[in-house]
């Protein structure tokens, strides 16, 4: 009712406004595709003109008889019919469902049709490759989250050098967590470090969701050696010149020079030897070679000199065996 009055209070004019009756049916529809934090629910309304609507939607909640004051979500047009997408649904969980529309004489609802969560399954962790180092492994992989719309808590790798299923935090295992994000069913890799070199572990990647721990199958893997394996492979004497042969596998990649020492005194000739022993010594980038170095031997009749190749990887030398050469001047 509209109400006008003059200056000195005197009633004027008096109108009345009613709306309409509406004819209008709500319709709930159907609930589908339910996972474990959304679905997809239907409406449908029956009215003569659907411009008098103010807005329509679905209304949801853990109580049997949802309202607009419960939880909405609200079509993106008014029409007669509709779908909305629900989410941030907590898994496992039954809620209730109800298609509305709101027009300027109330509210209408559909009836109320339940659908219940998926529960979130344990994470399926899988292995895809692995790489061995001296003193570390990697591994990568790939997690299934199992529908937890939160995620994982966490996930990494674990190794034990004596337990064949190692598990999170246990006294005979080494954790290591991941920190950086992953995503679901995509590949990463994650590394266990301080290991020790040329050593057996027993090797499981894990995550954790809100269903717990799950760890992928067992990979048995070996650490390897921390020290390249070289061999003293012999000499050809040239007379005026001497030609050493030698060998050598980096397992590191961090050889940078290689040589020969050789001596009259020193049977077992090291490269810090202060007198008494000739280092030959070239800078290198090749990690896996036979290699020859020819040198002229100052050498002194009826004398046995001792020789053995080396390599210096990682700022460390690592020697072959010490062979014989005895030069004769009669040769």
């Amino acid at each position: 009712m509209l109400s006008v009055t003059n200056e000195k209070g005197n009633l004027m004019l008096t109108t009345i406004e009613k709306f309409p009756s509406i004819n209008i049916s709500v319709e709930t529809n159907a609930v589908s595709n339910i996972t474990q934090s959304t679905a997809t629910c239907y409406g449908a309304i029956d009215v003569d003109d659907v411009s008098i609507l103010d807005s329509s939607g679905i209304c949801y909640d853990i109580s049997a008889v949802p309202t607009v004051d419960s939880y909405v979500v609200y079509t993106s047009d008014v029409s007669d019919s509709f779908l909305v997408n629900v989410v941030n649904l907590t898994p496992n969980t039954t809620y209730y469902f109800r298609a509305f529309a709101k027009t300027p004489v109330g509210t209408f609802y559909g009836d109320s049709i339940s659908g219940q969560t998926l529960s979130v399954n344990l994470p399926t962790v899988t292995n895809i490759e692995s790489y061995e180092y001296a003193y570390s492994i990697s591994v990568s992989g790939s997690i299934d989250f199992g529908g937890d719309p939160n995620g994982l808590s966490n996930y990494g790798i674990v190794v034990s050098e004596t337990n064949n299923t190692p598990t999170i935090n246990e006294v005979d295992c080494i954790t290591t967590f991941g920190n950086a994000s992953i995503d679901n069913n995509v590949q990463f890799s994650i590394e266990a470090s301080a290991l020790q070199a040329n050593t057996q572990y027993y090797v499981r990647l894990f995550a954790t969701n809100s269903s717990g721990t799950s760890h992928s199958t067992t990979l048995v893997l070996s650490t390897i050696l921390d020290e390249a394996l070289i061999s003293t492979d012999g000499y050809q004497d040239y007379y005026d010149t001497l030609g050493l042969y030698g060998s050598y596998t980096s397992f590191t990649q961090g050889v940078t020079s290689r040589g020969f020492l050789i001596s009259d005194i020193n049977t077992t000739p090291l490269i810090d030897d202060i007198s008494g022993t000739t280092i030959i010594q070239e800078n290198t980038t090749e990690q896996d070679a036979r290699f020859t170095i020819t040198t002229t031997l100052d050498a002194e009749s009826d004398t046995t000199y001792y020789y053995r190749a080396f390599v210096i990887e990682n700022g460390n030398a690592f020697y072959g065996d010490v062979l014989e050469y005895y030069y004769d001047i009669q040769e």
